[in-house]
């Protein structure tokens, strides 16, 4: 055994309570191979030899004694007193090293929690403390049992605690939540979100942050499959896009072309309920948008039939001088009997009447890569990116992404055109023959929103520049001023919306164009509505003799919105005036069933009133009557005051009955025309003149007069009129 084994084992005899008692010669001395142990207190001798060994012998018995040898000299006895100091000494040394470590191992082993384990390492535990608890039974080296401690703490300290399974499962499960709520966040991400305007982004948005922080704040999976994400879907699904508002804006507010035909054509396209438009003969609509940068668009030409040219504009109103064209490229769908293509052209000055040129600059043989298919009736993405077109099929796209299938078109066409960083969406038909399309437009997305209200303005002051009041009487000017004011003013009002504002401007747009009818047809429609007037419970002066009055609304037929009365074939005798007075006036009308007895010698049955006023139960006034026999024919102009008794003033002797008279009078001075040509005016002497001086005329109501004459259907027309009110 080890020197220091022997040493544990003297050590283990002093804690046993036992005593040593060594011999010793004249070399150094050495514990013998054999000791004689008792139970209790005992003495060990060991012998001395004349070599460097040292023999002991020890005899076993409750009380014996060793005594030293006789040869034992003084020196040796010297020597062996020091000699057993100093073992003594050493291991005493030991025994409180071991003792120590010991104790050391056994703290360590008492401190060991198995509660702090899982089963399969606390079964790892007991085996590991038990191999140690060996160890520490069986050896009493130091050395040994702290070289064995250390690797004990070694494999202990590499146990997995319950602790550290329930971190690294805490952090597995916040590594699989956070997983798990980034593909979460990626369902609730909004495509292309320039597709929508602000107004529906913002609201799209405040939605998707809801749900933003209901995915974040959730604390597990299941918590998290929970979340409810239909409130964005459906709002998406619902949502307005700037592809529909560009459908709804291009045909009504885009911007004109120089070419008025153009312009005549595109008013023949319909926006239809599906927000798609359809085309007719051959021009374009531009959107008045102007887009910068980037640009993204899906879109369609649906047809059943040959395309030549019909499809999207990116373009501007050119920037030649002269010139009534577009500047940019077209994207353009043509499909013949045996092809199928994508063609792109840039322009300059192009689809106007002046002079223009085109270049074909890149396409797409569409069967090259999708055999049997067609380029109508299937949707397509197209991407402007810098000075690159991109297009897709969109279904593809929806699939690969940038990684389906591409025609790409370098729009600088290899640095010869200068690519516009500005360009308006158009929609093209071009030598289709009237061959119509209908233009599907899904997504229109560019680098960035457009605020709806902002816009809705931009639409109103550009339609403002196209009115020009200026033609207008003042009333109507003013009444369109202050329109154009008020719609200005709701880009102040914060309640005030897009639709608000649209409204406006069509309203506005029914003002123009009544206005512009009026300007074109307005003596036509203030003959109508002369008529209905006259005719009417409100705005005529009527007889005092009720029979009249009976004769007047209930037997002569007048349809409300219509220029003409009728009179029935029975005696219905009758007046009525219009309880607007004028001066100067400037009428057109006709009678068709002229009275058969000449006015002249009689009385007025068929006659216009002019300048007239209402003294009971007459009227009094100029009449201009219409008389036809089969030798004479008149048209003539009669003072009544009271009755209906004929006063000749002038006439012309013409055949009238159902021809077109015109009355001008300025202040007294009466000129007639007849079909449009002006005649001249036989007086009382019978002498002409080409006007006449009614002395009596200071202007007043005007009428219709249909008296007992011969029973004759009668129809009295207002074809144009003007007058001034007084």
């Amino acid at each position: 055994m080890k020197k220091k084994s022997l040493i544990l084992l003297s050590s283990l005899f002093l804690l046993a309570g036992c005593t040593t008692t060594p011999t010793t010669s004249s070399s150094s001395s050495r514990p013998s191979s054999s000791s004689s142990i008792s139970a209790s207190n005992c003495t060990t001798s060991l012998p001395s030899s004349t070599s460097s060994s040292t023999s002991t012998s020890t005899s076993s018995s409750s009380s014996s004694s060793t005594t030293p040898s006789s040869s034992t000299s003084t020196s040796s006895s010297t020597s062996t007193s020091t000699s057993s100091t100093t073992s003594s000494s050493s291991t005493s040394s030991i025994d409180q090293n071991l003792v120590a470590k010991k104790e050391e191992v056994s703290n360590y082993i008492a401190s060991l929690s198995y509660d702090a384990y899982r089963e399969a390492e606390q079964e790892t535990l007991r085996t590991l403390v038990s191999s140690m608890q060996g160890v520490l039974n069986d050896s009493n080296d130091v050395d040994e049992i702290d070289a064995v401690f250390s690797a004990f703490k070694t494999q202990v300290s590499e146990l997995k605690t319950k602790a550290q399974y329930e971190q690294e499962e805490a952090e597995e499960l916040a590594k699989q939540l956070e997983q798990k709520k980034q593909e979460v966040l990626a369902k609730i991400e909004i495509s292309s979100p320039t597709q929508y305007r602000s107004k529906e982004i913002n609201e799209l948005l405040a939605i998707q942050d809801t749900l933003k922080n209901q995915i974040n704040a959730a604390t597990s999976i299941e918590a998290l499959e929970a979340i409810d994400l239909s409130p964005l879907s459906n709002a998406i699904a619902t949502a307005k896009t700037n592809a529909m508002y560009t459908m709804e804006e291009i045909l009504p507010f885009g911007e004109d072309a120089g070419w008025d035909l153009v312009n005549a054509h595109r008013d023949q396209m319909v926006l239809n309920e599906d927000k798609t438009i359809t085309t007719k003969d051959d021009g374009y609509a531009l959107d008045s948008t102007k887009y910068s940068g980037d640009m993204e668009v899906v879109f369609s030409v649906n047809a059943d039939t040959y395309q030549s040219l019909s499809g999207l504009l990116f373009a501007t109103k050119t920037s030649v001088s002269d010139g009534d064209g577009l500047d940019g490229f077209t994207l353009n769908i043509a499909r013949g009997a045996g092809f199928e293509y994508i063609q792109v052209y840039h322009i300059d000055n192009f689809y106007g009447a002046t002079a223009g040129s085109y270049e074909y600059i890149g396409g797409w043989v569409f069967t090259d890569d999708y055999p049997g298919e067609k380029v109508v009736n299937t949707e397509l993405r197209a991407k402007i990116s810098g000075t690159t077109l991109k297009i897709f099929k969109e279904a593809d796209y929806q699939k690969y992404g940038e990684n389906a299938k591409v025609c790409a078109v370098d729009l600088s066409f290899g640095g010869k055109y200068t690519v516009a960083t500005e360009r308006q969406l158009g929609i093209i038909t071009w030598g289709n023959n009237g061959v119509p399309f209908t233009l599907k437009l899904s997504m229109l997305a560019g680098s960035t929103y457009i605020d709806g209200k902002e816009h809705a303005i931009e639409l109103a002051t550009n339609y403002f520049a196209k009115v020009d009041t200026t033609k207008y009487d003042t009333e109507t000017a003013s009444n369109i001023n202050a329109k154009k004011a008020s719609i200005l003013g709701l880009a102040e009002d914060l309640d005030a919306t897009y639709e608000d504002i649209i409204s406006a401007i069509n309203e506005l747009k029914v003002m123009v164009k009544e206005a512009d009818n009026y300007l074109a047809n307005g003596a036509k429609i203030r003959a109508t509505a002369l008529m209905d007037a006259i005719f009417s419970t409100d705005n005529s002066t009527m007889s005092s003799w009720d029979v009249v009055v009976d004769h007047t609304m209930n037997q002569w037929t007048h349809e409300k919105g219509t220029n003409s009365v009728t009179t029935p074939t029975t005696v219905s005798a009758g007046w009525q005036l219009s309880k607007d007075r004028y001066s100067d006036i400037d009428l057109t009308f006709k009678i068709d069933g002229a009275q058969k007895a000449n006015p002249y010698a009689g009385i007025n049955a068929k006659s216009v009133l002019i300048g007239a006023e209402s003294l009971g139960m007459y009227p009094k006034g100029y009449a201009v009557t219409v008389f036809q026999m089969e030798t004479e024919a008149w048209v003539q102009v009669h003072y009544i005051n009271n009755s209906i008794n004929a006063n000749f003033v002038c006439g012309i002797c013409e055949w009238v009955d159902g021809q077109s008279i015109r009355v001008v009078i300025e202040g007294k001075t009466l000129s007639i025309y007849i079909n449009g040509i002006k005649r001249d005016i036989t007086i009382q002497d019978f002498s002409t003149r080409s006007e006449v001086e009614l002395p009596d005329y200071n202007g007043g109501s005007i009428g219709i007069l249909n008296w007992d004459d011969a029973q004759i259907q009668t129809t009295f027309t207002f074809e144009e009129f003007t007058g001034t009110k007084i």
